[in-house]
């Protein structure tokens, strides 16, 4: 995606690619894609909203995603950084529980 400006507290969708190296299936009622905003490296906003995945990301696969972002108050110049989340406590549970020995 090219640079540019949006107004601030727009929503607007980026193209992202999320590949997932994990050996856990992203199943889209307990993971979601999010993102982290930065501003010259520094983190601006953490934890961001969530935009769900169309199915099931099995391990070794990959999806295009439409990452919902909202651009931020103050003016400038921004970067962020994805990350795969948990959509509720009851998913970090689920998945804490499957990995216990």
């Amino acid at each position: 995606m090219k640079p540019g400006n949006v107004a601030r507290g727009t929503q607007f969708q980026v193209p992202t690619r999320v590949v997932n190296r994990c050996n856990t299936v992203f199943v889209p009622r307990d993971f979601a894609l999010s993102y982290h905003l930065l501003a010259d490296g520094h983190m601006v906003r953490f934890d961001n909203g969530r935009t769900p995945f169309a199915t099931a990301v099995l391990p070794g696969t990959g999806q295009n995603v439409n990452l919902n972002v909202v651009a931020p108050d103050a003016p400038g110049e921004y970067s962020k950084r994805e990350r795969q989340a948990p959509n509720s406590i009851s998913a970090r549970q689920r998945r804490n529980e499957g990995s216990q020995t």
